[in-house]
C-alpha cells in the first residue's frame, strides 16, 4: 500500500525512515503516487535486480503452457527438464549486459522415459494405452525484455498403442512435430488501463503426416500445418 486513508500513516513510512534519509518533499510525493505508477517506475530496476540475484535460467510461463512433461500437471522442479539462457550465462561470466539489449536465447530439453506394463489381470505384460516409452521435447525460446517472445518447440513421440490390449490395429507409430509461436507486447499501460499485444504461431511447421489417436471406427488424423493469430488485450 502506497497511500493511506486520511489520518492513517502508511505501512512503509516507519521502515523507510529507519533506513533512508527521506526529505519532506519526497515523502509528500510518495504519499501522492499511486501503486500502479510506482510499479511502472520501479519496473526497470526490479527487472535488473531480479536478473542479478536469480539469473535467467528458469522455465518460463510460455514453456509451462506449451511443453508439459506430464499430461495432467507437472512440477518445474522435477527431474527431466533442463533450460539454459545462453546470453544470460555469457553475461554472468563476462560481467556484461547483452541480455538487456539483444535479449535472451534459451535452449531447453525435456525427456520422459516410461516403462509402463500391466502386472496382473487380463492384459498382464502388455503396455497401457497412450504410454510411449519415450517422449522427447526440445527447442529454443528467444525473449527480449518483457516485450517479445518467440519459441520453436518440437515433440518426438515414441510409438505406442491406443488400447490396453496392445492390438496391432491400435498401434500409433512414432512421430515428430515442430511448432513456432510468437507473443509480442506492442503497448503497455495505455491510458493507465490496459496492455495491447499480438500473438500467433504455426502448428506442425513442417507439415508432418501423422496420427496420435485411434478410435473404434479408425484413426483420427492429426492436423496438418495450420496457422493462428490474434490480438490480446489485458486489463488492469
Amino acid at each position: 500500500m502506497v497511500g493511506s486513508a486520511e489520518g492513517t500513516p502508511p505501512l512503509w513510512r516507519p521502515w523507510i525512515r529507519q533506513r533512508y534519509e527521506l526529505s519532506a518533499p519526497n515523502e509528500r510525493q510518495l504519499l501522492r503516487i499511486s501503486p500502479r505508477q510506482m510499479d511502472r517506475r520501479l519496473r526497470p530496476l526490479k527487472t535488473h535486480l531480479r536478473r542479478r540475484l536469480y539469473g535467467r535460467t528458469k522455465p518460463g510461463t510460455l514453456l509451462k503452457h506449451h511443453i508439459p512433461i506430464k499430461t495432467d500437471h507437472w512440477d518445474v522442479s522435477s527431474p527431466g527438464f533442463t533450460e539454459v539462457d545462453l546470453v544470460g550465462a555469457y553475461d554472468y561470466f563476462k560481467k556484461t549486459h547483452y541480455v538487456d539489449t539483444i535479449g535472451s536465447l534459451s535452449p531447453f530439453v525435456a525427456l520422459t522415459v516410461l516403462n509402463a506394463e500391466f502386472t496382473a489381470g487380463p492384459f498382464e505384460g502388455r503396455q497401457p494405452q497412450y504410454a510411449p516409452k519415450s517422449n522427447l521435447r526440445f527447442g529454443t525460446i528467444y525473449s527480449w525484455r518483457d516485450r517479445v517472445k518467440v519459441s520453436l518447440l518440437s515433440t518426438f513421440m515414441g510409438d505406442h498403442f491406443a488400447d490396453d490390449a496392445s492390438s496391432a490395429n491400435y498401434k500409433v507409430p512414432s512421430y515428430k512435430v515442430w511448432d513456432l509461436t510468437a507473443d509480442i507486447h506492442l503497448l503497455k499501460n495505455i491510458y493507465g488501463t490496459f496492455d495491447l499485444g499480438i500473438f500467433g504461431g504455426i502448428n506442425n511447421l513442417f507439415d508432418e503426416k501423422y496420427f496420435a489417436r485411434v478410435r473404434s471406427d479408425g484413426i483420427d488424423p492429426a492436423y496438418r500445418r495450420n496457422l493462428y493469430g490474434g490480438v490480446k488485450v489485458k486489463w488492469g
